[in-house]
């Protein structure tokens, strides 16, 4: 019996999912660890079993714990494609344990060396906040290959090291490794991050040289590393030779001039979509109604909000919300604000709370300032920004208006 045909079959769609960082190291991921540091830190079966019985997605973690079970038990032949699975399943579950365990397994039976494996277990340490384990695994490495190099890179992307992202990036090439498409996307990123346009219009140059431009992805990305950079020219020369300008092209436009609070810039690039056709997605909008925010245009601001949703079926997320009360906090209508809070079809974030906080301090609404900070703390107890911003706002008030009231 092989463990491949033992599997339940919805783990492997759950291999399939996507599923983001939970937490990130510091900026400088330069630390090293001894060879037996990996196989010090993997948990015993029991270790896994606790987190079973204390996690939230018991459903996912159910059919994990099916697997780790099976992989726990004898006569089992796994070979590398089911454990592959099983590590992108513990990837996209954030199951940490599980995945250690899983890596126990690989260790005990020789595949401790297996490239393809040590890919999957690098993207799994990474994306669970375990960036040195990734390193090693990756320093352990006798034969890497690109997806080796890409996984590296983009665990320091994740965690905003861009700089370290691009040192890896020109390793890789002096390894004699030839990058792909995902490398090239991830180095223009990382150039985009933390602003180093010299080095995208290296990458540029490169990836026209290899007949990489034509690919829309890769075009949208160098758009969005001109536009992000400011380098407004530079982002129109490759806006016009852009293959196929669709909406993420047009958004990423309007992103950059919104980043300098050219809103008029937004508006007209809008405009200028609506007429090729080209149909605003949620992103979009999120733009548009962030730049009629900073210049107060409340009846524009309405306008394209009902139109997101009667001409475009966009269901609006917390972020179009958010816009539409920071709005309203800027324009000083706080009751307006606390009735367009109230009517939401959705709970308020601390970050809407967080709007409603300043915009009580600024037009000395000590009522409304206490209102948010009730709700914030309801949200996070211990959201020490959010009191000290309602103690200024407390202090602010009492000098101007001589007390609370």
């Amino acid at each position: 019996m092989t463990l491949r045909y033992a599997l339940s079959p919805p783990l492997q769609s759950l291999a399939l999912e996507s599923h983001e960082p939970s937490s990130g190291p510091p900026k400088k991921l330069k630390q090293r660890r001894s060879s037996g540091f990996l196989r010090e830190r993997i948990p015993e079966k029991r270790a896994v079993e606790q987190e079973f019985q204390t996690r939230r997605s018991k459903h996912t973690l159910k059919l994990l714990k099916d697997a780790v079970n099976l992989l726990d038990g004898q006569n089992l032949e796994v070979d590398t494609e089911t454990l592959a699975v099983l590590i992108k399943s513990c990837t996209n579950a954030d199951s940490l344990p599980a995945g250690q365990f899983v890596h126990q397994h690989i260790l005990t039976n020789g595949y401790e060396g297996d490239t393809y494996l040590c890919n999957f277990l690098m993207e799994m340490y990474g994306k669970c906040g375990q960036y040195m384990e990734s390193e090693e695994l990756f320093n352990q490495l006798q034969n890497r290959d690109v997806v080796s190099w890409n996984s590296l890179i983009t665990v320091h992307l994740n965690y905003d090291c861009g700089e370290d992202a691009l040192t890896y990036f020109e390793r890789m090439q002096l390894d004699d490794v030839s990058p792909n498409v995902v490398t090239f996307l991830c180095a223009l990123k990382a150039c985009t991050n933390v602003g180093a346009i010299d080095k995208g219009q290296n990458l540029h140059a490169e990836i026209e040289r290899r007949g990489l431009l034509q690919i829309d992805i890769v075009g949208n990305a160098l758009l969005n590393m001109y536009a992000q950079c400011a380098s407004f020219t530079k982002a129109h020369q490759m806006f016009s030779k852009l293959h196929i300008r669709d909406v993420v092209s047009w958004t990423v436009m309007m992103t950059g001039y919104a980043k300098l609070g050219k809103s008029k810039e937004v508006f007209h690039i809008f405009d200028e979509m609506l007429g090729q056709g080209i149909k605003p997605n949620m992103i979009t909008f999120i733009i548009v109604l962030n730049a009629c925010s900073r210049r107060g245009l409340s009846s524009a601001s309405l306008t394209y909000f009902e139109a997101m949703t009667k001409h475009y079926g966009i269901i609006p997320i917390i972020e179009h919300h958010g816009c539409m009360i920071d709005l309203l906090g800027r324009l000083g209508e706080l009751e307006k604000l606390a009735e367009a809070i109230e009517r939401m079809p959705i709970s308020p974030n601390l970050v809407l709370w967080q709007t409603v906080l300043t915009a009580s301090q600024k037009w000395g609404k000590l009522n409304f300032g206490e209102w948010a900070f009730e709700h914030t703390l309801c949200l996070d107890d211990n959201y020490f920004d959010a009191y000290a911003k309602s103690k200024r706002t407390r202090v602010h008030l009492s000098h101007r208006m001589g007390g609370f009231s």
